[in-house]
């Protein structure tokens, strides 16, 4: 499964840290009788430069507002969509189908989403500064261990023709003694409060043997993490508050891992899966919850996570995973941004169908108290920005999209249709004139069609405007879709 694969990825790039043992707890609430006996006890303040940043220094960003825009549009119901699929050859409505999809839409916006290059990183003290800021947002009492924060990534020498991308790993005393520079990029911050029994040897591979020493203990203060990727990729992080993986790690769960990921394969079972409007209801660790109500709790709050830049767009859950460990249950909710009234793709990972690469959109959240997002891991502080943007007004009708994507497949295959829905897709395309990567922004409509002969699923794309424009690519399995 591509998600299990991503957090494995994730949760191996969380785990090393360096063991500071001069270091002593910081905390921004009055709080001042932290256990700091696991450490010997200096005086932080002694250790930091003066014109570098403490996490004393932090102040917690005020919370963003949610989008507004102003795109009309009309949906079909269920059962006008499946009137419409069942009236077009070789298609089938399923029972269960799926639709997102406008019977009219005041317009379509076609555009390029930039994430900041290279050049315009800014420098490492701010990014050091934005993520002890962010700390603050997300832990706003929480005690402030140095030893468990530090930064990993790579940096490019100068080599030609090739340049080579030179790992490094740098702990909170390296970064106070100027050995992190400006010109190391890619950069990810780490506080991992979870960091005993690591297996350092995986490790060697990757980073020299400053990322081996590690700390032999027992985690303290409630199990947090905070990772981000800051600038690059979207500003992409992992938010973990504590209350899943103390669960975990009192089962002894997660005593090789970072801490717990919002993954159905922590849990005891996977109960359903189910949209994100249902009124089912179940018991979180402190009382029972409706689906619809916990989703408008997990959207009011990510919606509120502070941008880097202006925020250009709103996220919307997809669906949500109801899952059981023990006798609690948890609600797992993947979601995609939404721009201008239209959700980006729910995919699992990149990948390239006929050359093109594709991009991926899922942001995941992990709830098991009624009134709290306990675990957060996505683009959630939307680093990006839209440029070269065009509207257009020619969209064809779902039924002529339809019908072109049905002539579009094998004759005398019977399919049934599972999904329809109108979506953004991302491609990637190199910008060489700023050296990284756009991602060209169009909307299309998807149909995924069941072969029942061959049990195969495919996935297709039209173009909203544009009949020339079809890509599709077909799997075994619903996964890519509903269930990732």
């Amino acid at each position: 499964m591509k998600k299990i694969i991503l957090l494995t990825v994730l949760s191996l790039m969380l785990t090393g840290c360096a063991d500071l043992k001069g270091s002593t707890p910081v905390s921004s609430a009055s709080d001042s009788t932290a256990d700091s006996s696991q450490t010997t006890s200096v005086d932080v303040e002694e250790l930091i430069q003066d014109d570098w940043v403490t996490i004393d220094d932090a102040v917690p960003p005020p919370p963003a507002k949610p989008v507004e825009f102003n795109n009309k549009r009309e949906d079909y119901t269920a059962e006008q969509a499946a009137e419409i699929i069942n009236s077009i050859d070789k298609f089938t409505a399923a029972e269960n189908l799926y639709i997102d999809l406008p019977s009219s839409i005041e317009h379509l916006s076609y555009y390029t989403e930039r994430r900041l290059g290279k050049e315009g990183f800014p420098p490492l003290k701010e990014q050091v500064k934005h993520f002890f800021d962010m700390f603050r947002y997300f832990f706003k009492d929480a005690v402030f261990y140095p030893d468990y924060f530090y930064l990993k990534g790579i940096k490019q020498n100068d080599e030609k023709p090739t340049p080579k991308y030179i790992p490094f790993y740098k702990n909170y005393q390296d970064i106070i003694d100027g050995k992190v520079l400006d010109e190391y990029y890619n950069i990810a911050f780490v506080y991992d409060d979870l960091r005993d029994s690591r297996e350092a040897d995986n490790w060697a591979d990757f980073y020299d043997e400053t990322a081996l020493p590690l700390y032999e203990g027992t985690p303290r203060d409630g199990l947090v993490g905070f990772y981000t990727l800051y600038p690059s990729a979207g500003a992409y992080f992992v938010v973990d508050k504590g209350e899943f993986g103390k669960i975990l790690y009192e089962r002894g769960d997660i005593s090789t891992y970072m801490a717990a990921s919002a993954s159905p394969s922590y849990f005891d079972e996977l109960v359903e899966v189910l949209q994100p409007d249902s009124e089912k209801s179940y018991k979180l660790l402190d009382k029972e919850i409706s689906v619809k109500d916990a989703v408008k709790v997990y959207e009011d709050y990510v919606n509120s996570i502070p941008s880097i830049v202006e925020p250009e767009f709103n996220f919307k859950t997809f669906n949500v995973y109801v899952c059981r460990i023990d006798d609690v249950y948890a609600y797992i909710f993947n979601s995609v941004r939404e721009y201008d009234g239209i959700k980006y793709d729910y995919m699992g990972d990149l990948y390239d169908v006929e050359g093109v690469s594709l991009s991926a959109d899922n942001n995941i959240g992990l709830m098991i108290r009624s009134d709290e997002v306990d675990i957060l891991e996505g683009n959630y502080m939307r680093a990006m920005e839209i440029a070269d943007k065009t509207e257009r007004t020619d969209m064809m009708s779902f039924e002529e999209a339809a019908k072109e994507i049905s002539g579009k497949l094998t004759d005398h295959v019977d399919f049934e249709i599972n999904e329809a829905r109108l979506v953004y897709l991302s491609k990637q395309e190199e910008n060489k004139e700023l050296e990284w990567v756009d991602f060209i922004i169009a909307p299309y409509y998807k149909i995924t069609a069941h072969n029942l002969n061959d049990d195969r699923y495919y996935y297709c794309y039209l173009n909203a405007c544009d009949k020339e424009d079809f890509l599709y690519f077909s799997s075994n399995n619903f996964s890519y879709s509903t269930i990732w």
